[in-house]
Order: structure tokens, then C-alpha cells, then sequence
């Protein structure tokens, strides 16, 4: 009786360790819209215990550290390539709900958007190998743009990439017809004791538009967006209220107007219009 509980709490240990999983996707994104052939690229995590996931960008959690030690001390090296608002939210799904929820902070508050409406796709037949899954073709306009997306029933989770869900079967690859924004997944890791939780307390509940005003009024007035700053060998660094860290050439001169410029330059963001 002993042996056949101790397998059933084995199997019951590794049945969790096995449900709880980090898909690691490439991200490749086009920041300037007038420059099209400038494309960079960044790795996004989808933690999913089966019930629930977060969605985030290994630069998020790059930044939110480097902030933390820039505010303790001024003097550290640090290389951040790029500004690019498209990188400093968190999204998380609940399964159950078809709850999507954006969560992003700026200048110490906190504020989620809630999205409930379930996305709608035109499934094809038309499927290809991709990472060798295969999988099945969708559509979908959403967010101003027309979106191609390939899903793979062999994994049986109705999610994916930033807010993408409810398709048969998880969202291995997903792009717009113009290729500005392109994810792709690249990993799968099993993760033991996956902890799906982050800093979502006392969130204040904002509109897409008031979110769109919120980032049009950091890029207007640049110095009230600016939190700490620090300097190394030859370059001088402002890690932002937003969540971003911007770097500039110590010999720069007009720095507010070369941090405009900065925050000018990534004018492509995923949502060009709300839902």
C-alpha cells in the first residue's frame, strides 16, 4: 500500500514538474517604421502552469534589475542596445476567465488594461513543419494590422505570444503581413516549482486610450520621464520612469533632444489601434 501511494505521489510530482513550462520565443520587431530594414531582436518567455501564464521579455526583467542597482549605485557598466516601449509590459492569461490582462508601470504606478473579448480566427487547412511540430494556419485582424498565425495542436494549450490565444492548440509562430512584428518559438523548458506571480498589487484599471495618452505624454515631455542616472567610460545612461534605459555618448550636447530622438525612433508599436 506504502509502494503503490509513494507512485502515486511520484507521479503526481512529476505530472506537475511536466504541466508547468516556459516556451522562450524570438522576437524580432521593427522599432522606426521609416526604416524598415532595421530590424532587432529579443527573446520573450510564456510561463504556463496549464491554468494560467505570464508573458514578458528577458529585457524587462534585464531592466527592472539594472534599475535597482543603478539607483545604488551611479558608477556600473551596462550595455542596453535599444528604447523600445514594446519590451517593458507583462501580460497574463487565465485560462478558464479567457481573461487577458496588460500590466505596466510607470513612475512607481501601476496599471493594467483587462481584456475579456475572445479573439476570432479563420482557420485554414493549409499546414507546415515549423521546429518539427506541425502546424495549422490562422488569421486574424486585430490591433490595426492583419496577423498570419501558425498553432500546433500537438500542444494542447489555447495560448501564446502577447495576448494571441484561442486557437486549438498553442501559437508557435505569428507575424503581421508586413513582418514589423514577428514571434517565433525557439524552446520549450520544463520548470520545476514555476511560480506564475509578479508585482500586480494595487494596480489602477486605465483604458487602451488613457495608455496611448500616457506614452504620448513621456514622449512630449522627456525630462519628467527621466528617474536615475549613471555614467561608465565613454557614455552617460538614464534608466527611465517608464522602464527603459536609454544610453547616449558622454559628449553628447543637447542630451533632452537626443532622448527625444531616442523615444521618437521606436514609433512601431504592436497595437495601432485598440480593440
Amino acid at each position: 500500500m506504502k509502494i503503490k501511494l509513494s507512485i502515486l505521489v511520484f507521479l503526481l510530482i512529476v505530472t506537475k514538474v511536466y504541466s508547468q513550462k516556459r516556451f522562450v520565443y524570438e522576437y524580432k520587431f521593427v522599432p522606426d517604421v521609416s526604416k524598415k530594414d532595421s530590424v532587432l531582436t529579443d527573446y520573450m518567455n510564456l510561463d504556463s502552469d496549464m491554468k494560467n501564464s505570464v508573458f514578458y521579455s528577458s529585457f524587462k526583467n534585464v531592466s527592472d534589475s539594472l534599475r535597482q542597482e543603478i539607483a545604488n549605485n551611479k558608477s556600473i557598466k551596462v550595455n542596453i542596445p535599444y528604447y523600445n516601449p514594446n519590451l517593458i509590459y507583462t501580460i497574463t492569461k487565465n485560462y478558464s476567465k479567457n481573461s487577458v490582462v496588460y500590466h505596466i508601470k510607470d513612475s512607481g504606478v501601476k496599471f493594467k488594461i483587462t481584456e475579456s473579448k475572445p479573439i476570432h480566427w479563420k482557420i485554414s487547412k493549409e499546414t507546415k513543419t515549423i521546429n518539427n511540430l506541425k502546424c495549422q494556419k490562422a488569421t486574424t485582424d486585430l490591433y490595426g494590422r492583419k496577423w498570419v498565425a501558425w498553432f500546433s495542436p500537438e500542444i494542447a494549450i489555447q495560448d501564446g505570444q502577447y495576448k494571441f490565444n484561442n486557437l486549438p492548440g498553442l501559437i508557435i509562430k505569428i507575424e503581421d503581413t508586413e513582418r514589423n512584428h514577428s514571434f517565433e518559438l525557439t524552446e520549450i523548458k520544463n520548470i520545476a516549482n514555476l511560480k506564475l506571480t509578479g508585482d500586480f498589487k494595487n494596480e489602477k484599471e486605465i483604458t487602451p486610450k488613457q495608455l496611448n495618452e500616457l506614452f504620448d505624454d513621456r514622449t512630449k515631455n522627456i525630462n519628467s520621464n527621466i528617474g536615475e542616472m549613471f555614467v561608465q567610460d565613454n557614455s552617460i545612461g538614464f534608466a527611465m520612469k517608464d522602464g527603459n534605459v536609454i544610453q547616449l555618448n558622454r559628449t553628447t550636447k543637447n542630451i533632452e533632444k537626443e532622448l527625444q530622438n531616442a523615444v521618437k525612433r521606436t514609433n512601431n508599436p504592436i497595437e495601432l489601434t485598440a480593440r
